[in-house]
């Protein structure tokens, strides 16, 4: 059992990262310090569900719930040193890829019955291509050709459209963009794109509105804002002093929630993470230098960021105060916040 003592005193009932009327999911890993691998894991309400044993390395990236049903997606590390992808419901596991070439999930979603998962492939062994795609039911669905080296993230269904949002790195420049129904639409680009930038987008939809979050520069030599595009119009949330790389959107209402990178030196890999409330920025607190910020969700004013902390434990922000952390060594990967 996980133990709220490991935060900040004992745990009290506000101490719980979401009130009584919901349910808090979290997904990411822990490591199996008898090997050195990492056991998938997911948390229910900081209860924590081994979905493996520590006997592979394996990890959950992404969780969604659908009634009584919780979907896990992730990836397995296999003995050709191939990466997998994979998702389990409720446990049971479901294999997405051949374990031919190195692949990764980035979402799961559950729309109308079907099982979505974002993620890339290989274009083939040991290419330095990598094709965006996402899995409909275990069925792949590319949306690029292999000839660049691309990356979906995040999914969302609205009514009969599918939204898709990533990157793609086409030399020199690496595009931010999303899908639509399989065709592509370019938010912005910027040539000399940093690593820690090709995952660092997020896409949010509230009814036809379509909200991106990124970072973007004028040119090579400046540094990158914190920005999010609300059908194409662009907010700026950062005034350009310093490197910012935005990596999820939520939106409630009237309400834009934005997470990410901030401050980031990619010399010296030194960096803080943050969130903005309608341009109102958060710093997210941790005793260590070595932590991260991966997900934002959101319920009714409430702003949740999962992540790691505290040098390298699993960690729950919940408006800016830490408020869950694993007693093991691991990472957080993905919230989900469902009404009761």
């Amino acid at each position: 059992m996980l133990c709220c003592a490991m935060f900040l005193g004992s745990c009290s009932h506000d101490d719980q990262p979401g009130p009584d009327d919901v349910d808090v999911y979290m997904a990411g890993l822990v490591f199996n310090n008898s090997n050195g691998y990492t056991k998938a894991v997911y948390w229910k309400n900081n209860e924590p569900v081994y979905l493996t044993d520590g006997s592979t390395r394996e990890l959950a990236r992404a969780i969604a719930v659908s009634g009584n049903d919780v979907y896990v997606a992730g990836t397995e590390f296999t003995e050709q040193r191939i990466t997998q992808a994979k998702y389990w419901k409720n446990g049971v596991p479901v294999i997405l890829t051949d374990g031919t070439k190195q692949a990764g999930v980035n979402s799961i979603t559950v729309a109308g019955g079907d099982v979505y998962v974002t993620g890339y492939e290989e274009a083939a062994p040991k290419s330095p291509f990598r094709i965006a795609k996402y899995w409909k039911n275990g069925v792949a669905v590319d949306l690029t050709d292999g000839k660049s080296y691309a990356i979906a993230r995040d999914l969302v269904v609205s009514g009969n459209d599918i939204y898709v949002v990533g990157t793609e790195n086409i030399n020199p420049s690496l595009h931010r963009v999303y899908w639509k129904n399989g065709k592509q639409v370019r938010i912005t680009s910027t040539e000399g794109a940093y690593v820690i930038d090709f995952e660092s987008v997020g896409m949010a939809v509230q009814g036809s509105d379509v909200f991106i979050a990124a970072g973007e520069r004028p040119d090579s030599t400046a540094k990158f804002s914190g920005k999010y595009w609300k059908n194409g119009a662009v907010t700026t949330l950062t005034d350009g002093t310093t490197n910012v790389f935005p990596n999820s959107i939520a939106v409630s209402g009237n309400n834009v929630f934005v997470c990410g990178w901030y401050d980031v030196n990619p010399d010296t890999y030194s960096y803080k993470f943050a969130y903005w409330k309608n341009g109102q920025m958060t710093i997210l607190p941790s005793t260590s230098t070595t932590y991260r910020a991966n997900r934002l969700a959101v319920s009714g004013e409430d702003a949740y960021v999962v992540g790691s902390a505290n040098e390298l434990h699993g960690c729950c922000w919940k408006n800016g105060v830490q408020v869950f952390l694993t007693p093991d060594q691991g990472e957080i990967h993905d919230i989900k916040i469902v009404q009761r």
